[in-house]
């Protein structure tokens, strides 16, 4: 029986009774269930993260066609061990310190008596990645397997487990892995495998086998630590060189210089020696693996001290240490030949917990490509050491009694148990001179002299790397550059327009001229030509989407901002903490930023170019907080030697009592956009970002059915449309393409305008019908759209109109000569304008509207404002040659991306002028709305990727009481300068008063706070 008193009180650990599963781990994040024993083994901080993570991802519903993605852990990154029968926990071999402890690694050589199997991976490596992948809206799981074992075995369970699965299977494979997985791909009937992302593979090998048979690699050495009975060389010998993956893993035959380590008779006749029939067996590994194709890619890991080279030295062995590599494989072993490589500076074992190479293998495995991480790299220069076994045997000695250690000192130990000991490199003598900016030193804090290390070997100091964290305002630091970041499609606020207020509304022509960073990690500089006390640039850096912002979005942008401040000659660069305004943790961000910071000065081979990077913060309970975090920050990361000092220095007197004042953002923000659902059903994600101080984002997904919409966008075409009937549509529509939490979000910002950022999918919504318990947004504060749409042109307005005094506007009316209506409202323009001070007007109507005609006017930048009052025209198979009907031929979307000059705001009252792209036919003027709605490419997009700052359309034929009460409202606002959102809402109280449904017929593309004169009328 399995209660025998011998059974269960020998073996049974803490660390078998938390041999949880993946599953059950996740759900307990999620829950907030046994937090204090998941607190205790992963940490405060790592528990944190973890929950915050975990909620994130199973938020995210879980679609049915989602791709199965299938993580491989590394060599050791398996728990193994034996099932026991229930009650009793499984019992855990590796990675038990206890059972370690007690001798019983050794059940693990083989052959052996003991049924050891896989019994899940190392929660604290993989995790972070899976349930990044689950995020992302994939079906991500673990593939463990005893690494013990030979690849070819391995591979063949692996392809059984592959063809099981009946749908699209992707694979992301760490380390070992990655060669298991191409093992499997030699099998038949695995074409449903669309992608592998190999994470530091050693496709030719590595020498940290050959370290790992000799006793000197250091996890074998601090395992040995653990073992209170045997020794590193005892570990090695008996159990580690008994088994087939570790021969495997050798550098493969040519990359190891002249020692062929396939020959037994190559190595070192004393200490641990391999067996020599695994050592045959293992030649020829290459041919059992499947050769790369368009399907694979690989990360590489670079920049870390990596054994690239040996050499037999008398009867020891010699390693070469360079940064060419990830600290365990060189990069010439993981480079995959056909396979599309990135680089980035992230150590082995680090590589799954890192959140920008997560990120890339996402970007990977949608497209097959990422732009976070870069496809080339140059060698960091030939600093080098050497190190041989003897004085490796040197580290890592006494025995650790790990019962008697803290949970943080255990916790510790055994999440560093893959660091190898640190290095002082050094550039060779006859070379040193010439290459002295490449020499690569000591990581700070946790680094080691290696035994044996001459003094002789010390390189160059660099200079000194001040982090400098103050409270205070941004633009009172003192720094050369300015790095601040934007959202895509906000409006900026806080830091930036604090900023702008001194350059004198730079960065707000930016904004009007869409020239702002969209994509994470692009960088616009602004030159401040001495507006600022001490700052020469202003570096606009772009984070992605408020509701994609993530540590690996900051992270890269980081990166990028040290790069460009590196090759621009900018030492010194002052910051804030990005997206904390928009409810990212602060601290989070702080790190995130500084990791990127600090990697791309590693990357850079920066000797000394940057040497202050300031953190501005509001407060200073903050400013101690956050320069906690960055003192952190520096002791895990790798520092190339530079020395790193964090300063937070007391605020002088009369600086505390000045507050930092930053504009609040006073618009909200909702994002649309359209994602497929459970098997062929739809969704709309929405995520609003608040206004206010401090703001939060809401994101929910809700199941829409385009059926059921269509059906109920043809009340529009009521003539019994009511304002009371408007109401109920509009609450209608909000309950068929909002989550109720996003619907009363909504409403607790109904005193704040709104702007709605879709797609084109959810373009054809009439977003400005929306009701919610009888408050409409685009009626009360005002509701303003943008195009979320790739490659829109800048807008091409006249700056030199904008400064003078006189409004002029061109009126086109009726081209084709057969809408009287559209003549009328012309006329009655000319009449409604030409009486009013500072304004100019110029009618062309009928015939005289022909092509060159209106090029012409576009062209001359004449003109503040277009009024167009005619027929559209339609071409969904080349949405280029849109655009609206002159007398005598189409003017299109590609005539105006062709004008230098362009009005800063259209006004079109066409058919069907309101709809941006959807559907494959080409419109009919007097087609039904929800055919309008569904097919029409639209007017709007042809202007925006044209270069119009701002078009106005509508989306029904609007009455002629209506039309001419949004005129009358809408021109006099914009000659008072009313902001463009501001006359719109002015112009739909109009028609409302009128108790007229056409107040929600308006549509606006562009900023709300666009005004077409600065400072004037």
């Amino acid at each position: 029986m399995v209660s025998r008193p011998e059974a269960a009180p020998v073996h049974v650990t803490p660390y078998d009774r938390l041999a949880l599963t993946d599953a059950e781990v996740e759900h307990f994040l999620v829950t907030g269930e046994h937090q204090r024993e998941l607190a205790d083994f992963f940490g405060e901080e790592e528990y944190r993260e973890l929950t915050q993570l975990a909620r994130r991802a199973h938020s995210v519903p879980l679609r049915r066609a989602a791709p199965r993605v299938f993580i491989l852990p590394g060599i050791m990154g398996s728990q193994l061990g034996m099932a026991r029968r229930r009650p009793l926990p499984r019992d855990v071999l590796w990675l038990d310190p206890l059972d370690i402890a007690f001798g019983r690694l050794k059940l693990l050589r083989l052959p052996g008596r003991a049924r050891i199997i896989a019994l899940g991976v190392i929660l604290y490596t993989y995790l972070r990645l899976k349930l990044r992948l689950r995020e992302a809206g994939f079906a991500p799981e673990f593939y463990t397997y005893d690494w013990r074992l030979d690849v070819e075995t391995l591979g063949r369970a692996f392809a059984a487990r592959l063809r099981a699965e009946t749908g699209p299977t992707m694979i992301v494979a760490h380390s070992m892995g990655g060669l298991v997985s191409r093992a499997a791909l030699t099998h038949r009937g695995l074409d449903s495998v669309q992608r592998l992302v190999l994470l530091g593979t050693p496709n030719f090998g590595s020498f940290a086998p050959v370290q790992a048979l000799r006793g000197t690699y250091a996890v074998v050495r601090k395992i040995a630590r653990l073992d209170l009975r045997h020794s590193a060389e005892e570990l090695a010998q008996q159990v580690f060189s008994t088994f087939p993956s570790l021969y495997q893993m050798l550098p493969a035959p040519g990359r190891s210089g002249a020692v062929d380590l396939f020959d037994a008779r190559a190595w070192p006749r004393t200490g641990p020696r391999p067996r020599a029939e695994l050592l045959e067996q293992a030649r020829s590994l290459e041919r059992l693996l499947a050769p790369a194709d368009e399907r694979f890619a690989a990360i590489v890991g670079v920049d870390q001290e990596t054994v690239t080279g040996i050499e037999r030295d008398g009867d020891d062995f010699v390693y070469t240490i360079t940064r060419q590599g990830d600290g365990t494989v060189p990069m010439t072993c993981a480079v995959l030949p056909g396979a599309s490589t990135h680089f980035t500076s992230v150590a082995h074992s680090d590589l799954p917990r890192d959140a920008l190479v997560a990120s890339a293998v996402i970007d990977l495995l949608r497209d097959g490509t990422t732009r976070r991480l870069p496809a080339e790299w140059t060698r960091g220069g030939i600093a080098r050491t050497q190190i041989s076994d003897r004085e490796l045997r040197r580290t890592h000695n006494g025995k650790v009694d790990f019962a008697a250690l803290s949970p943080d000192e255990r916790r510790e130990f055994l999440q560093n148990l893959n660091e190898p000991p640190q290095f002082e490199l050094h550039v060779p003598e006859p070379r040193r001179a010439a290459r002295r900016a490449h020499t690569i030193g000591v990581r700070r804090g946790r680094s080691r002299r290696a035994p044996g290390t001459a003094a002789s070997r010390t390189r160059r100091a660099r200079a000194q790397l001040e982090i400098r964290v103050e409270a205070g305002d941004i633009v009172e630091a003192r720094a050369q550059a300015l790095a601040v970041a934007v959202f895509q499609n906000v409006r900026p606020a806080g830091a930036l327009t604090a900023i702008d207020a001194r350059l004198e509304g730079l960065v707000e022509e930016f904004v009007a001229r869409r020239m702002l960073p969209a994509e994470p990690g692009a960088i616009v500089p602004v030159p401040t030509r001495g507006r600022l006390r001490h700052a020469e640039q202003v570096l606009l850096v772009g984070i992605g989407r408020f509701d994609r912002l993530d540590a690996a979005a900051i992270e890269f942008a980081a990166e990028n901002v040290v790069r460009l401040c590196v090759r621009a000659g900018i030492r010194s660069f002052a910051t804030v903490l990005w997206g904390a305004g928009a409810g990212f943790p602060a601290e989070q961000s702080c790190e995130s930023q500084l990791r990127g910071y600090l990697r791309g000065l590693v990357a850079a081979d920066s000797n000394g170019e940057i040497t202050h990077i300031g953190f501005r913060v509001r407060n200073a309970s903050l400013q101690r907080h956050i320069a906690a975090v960055c003192r952190k920050v520096i002791e895990s990361e790798q520092l190339a030697g530079r020395r790193v000092v964090v300063q937070a220095p007391e605020a002088r007197p009369h600086a505390r009592r000045r507050r930092v004042r930053s504009a609040v953002p006073t618009t909200a923000y909702l994002f649309v956009n359209e994602q497929p659902g459970q098997g062929s059903a739809r969704e709309l994600r929405a995520a609003l970002l608040t206004a206010g101080a401090p703001a939060a984002v809401i994101a929910e997904t809700h199941g829409i059915s385009w059926s059921k919409l269509d059906a109920h966008f043809r009340e529009l075409e009521s003539p019994n449309l009511t304002l009371a009937k408007l109401g109920s549509f509009g609450e209608r529509l909000g309950e068929l393409t909002l989550h109720e939490t996003v619907r009363e979000a909504l409403y607790a910002m109904r005193e704040r305008p709104l702007v709605v950022v879709h797609d084109a999918a959810s373009s054809r919504i009439p977003w400005e019908t929306l009701c919610i318990r009888g408050w409409f947004p685009a009626a009360e504060a005002g509701l303003s759209r943008r195009y979320a749409a790739e490659q829109l042109s800048l807008a091409k307005f006249s700056e030199a109109r904008r400064r003078g005094p006189e409004l002029s506007v061109l009126v086109v009316a009726d081209p084709t000569g057969d809408l009287p209506g559209a003549a009328l409202e012309g006329e009655r323009l000319l009449e409604l304008l030409r009486p009013l001070a500072d304004a100019r007007v110029t009618l062309v109507q009928g015939r005289a509207a022909t092509r060159a005609r209106l090029l012409a006017e576009f062209q001359s930048g004449e003109y503040d404002l277009l009024h167009f009052a005619g027929h559209a025209f339609f071409d969904a198979s080349a949405p280029e040659r849109s655009g609206v009907r002159c007398s005598d031929a189409v003017l299109s979307g590609a005539d105006l991306a062709g004008l230098a000059r362009l009005p800063a705001l259209v006004v079109f009252n066409a058919c069907e002028s309101g709809r941006l792209r959807r559907g494959a036919a080409t419109v009919r003027v007097r087609a039904g709305i929800a055919r309008r709605l569904r097919e029409s490419h639209g007017l709007a997009e042809v202007f925006l990727r044209g270069g119009v700052a701002n078009y106005i359309g509508t989306y029904w034929p609007v009455g002629d009481s209506a039309a001419l009460a949004f005129a009358e409202s809408f021109y006099p606002a914009l000659l008072r300068n009313a902001s463009i959102g501001a006359a719109v809402v002015e112009a739909r109280s109009a028609i409302r008063a009128k108790r007229s449904p056409d107040w929600a017929d308006y549509v606006h593309y562009g900023d709300p706070e666009f005004r077409l004169k600065e400072g004037h009328l």
